[in-house]
């Protein structure tokens, strides 16, 4: 849906401003990314996947800050040594997952 932003003026606010169309994010790219979907779902339950470890672990604080609003969080294979990075994560409660 995103390709539909940039129809014209009008279609690009409604998908800046329609908080359930950020509500489910494929994290594919930067931390950056995720950071912009998660101001533009306007505090709604989320649906996070992620693709690559190294984004996770770089989100850590962030997914840490927003954990409450975590619905679904799918994460990529990770190694044993990436473990103790994502206990702060884990140990964070999550009400609606």
């Amino acid at each position: 849906w995103t390709p539909l932003m940039l129809v014209c003026r009008r279609w690009r606010e409604v998908g800046r401003t329609s908080a359930h169309l950020w509500q489910t994010v494929d994290v594919n790219s930067s931390p950056e990314g995720l950071r912009l979907a998660l101001e533009r779902s306007q505090g709604a339950a989320l649906e996070l996947s992620f693709h690559h470890d190294s984004i996770v672990l770089s989100s850590i604080s962030l997914l840490t800050r927003q954990a409450y609003r975590l619905r679904k969080l799918l994460l990529p294979p990770m190694e044993g040594s990436d473990l103790p990075a994502l206990r702060a994560l884990l140990s964070t409660d999550m009400p609606v997952l």
